[in-house]
């Protein structure tokens, strides 16, 4: 029995599943969002795999209030697919049953963690709802947009208040920008 490709093997899976190909990116768009596959292959590591997702609503707003060179977050959710199967970082490297494993993986495990993505409340607790402490802006301001939409108006402008003073400028002024679009005030 002849082995197979790692993007064989990907689009053996992907495509039936809805995702076109482009290079080493399988993306699809459904049910308002974009979800993407990304084969990640090293010289040193091997191979494995990237899930991610974009609620595209969320992207709107945030494209509404920041201009669209300043930069942001083009996937709010990226996970490895090792994290998924045992949170670990998994890659195949110079194995044979490599390709079978990894679309294996991808169907039993990032598939359904993209469909677990699609409810509001499920991003706000990937973007860190509930946590006091910014770890970064993105994050942030994925959180108060995802709150805004849940409509809580009110827990979104906190989640924008009181930006760490280490932040850099740029993302400053994204977080002003969007504190303005959602109607925070002062």
């Amino acid at each position: 029995m002849s082995s197979i490709s790692y993007i064989s093997a990907l689009d053996g899976v992907l495509q039936p599943a809805g995702f076109t190909r482009n290079g080493r990116n399988w993306i699809r768009i459904r049910d308002g969002f974009e979800d993407c596959v990304n084969l990640q292959v090293s010289s040193r590591a091997g191979t494995t795999a990237n899930i991610s997702y974009k609620d595209l609503a969320t992207d709107a707003i945030w494209n509404e209030a920041v201009p669209p060179d300043a930069p942001g977050l083009y996937y709010h959710a990226t996970v490895r697919i090792g994290q998924l199967m045992d949170r670990t970082d998994h890659w195949w490297r110079r194995d044979p049953n490599g390709p079978r494993e990894l679309s294996q993986a991808i169907v039993t495990y990032g598939l359904p963690f993209l469909d677990s993505c699609r409810p509001l409340a499920n991003q706000a607790a990937s973007f860190g709802r509930g946590e006091t402490k910014w770890f970064n802006a993105r994050l942030r301001i994925g959180l108060a947009i995802t709150l805004y939409r849940m409509g809580e108006h009110d827990e979104a402008c906190a989640a924008l208040a009181n930006p760490p003073k280490h932040l850099l400028p740029s993302w400053l002024e994204q977080v002003e920008a969007v504190r303005l679009r959602l109607g925070c005030g002062g």
